[in-house]
């Protein structure tokens, strides 16, 4: 219920950017069905930028990065 309340809190203010770390994480599928809801209102509206660790997640984005590769290419460039 908090994390719900949290995600309304946020979009009154109608934010041009929502940033969501694990958003889904400790929901029950009502509770994921709704973020994703709100998420993909939010992607008609502004910026949406989602932290997850769940590959199925990844579905609605229009652009993945992943972490792991990218700290990795930064590592190899030092190294050079």
């Amino acid at each position: 219920m908090k994390q719900r309340l949290k995600y309304a809190c946020a979009l009154l203010h109608e934010p041009i950017l929502l940033i969501l770390d694990e958003p889904t994480s400790n929901l029950d599928i009502e509770g994921v069905e709704m973020v994703w809801a709100i998420a993909e209102e939010q992607k008609k509206k502004g910026i949406l930028i989602v932290a997850t660790n769940e590959p199925e997640e990844l579905q609605m984005c229009d652009d993945v990065i992943n972490l792991d590769e990218l700290k990795q290419r930064v590592r190899n460039q030092i190294v050079k």
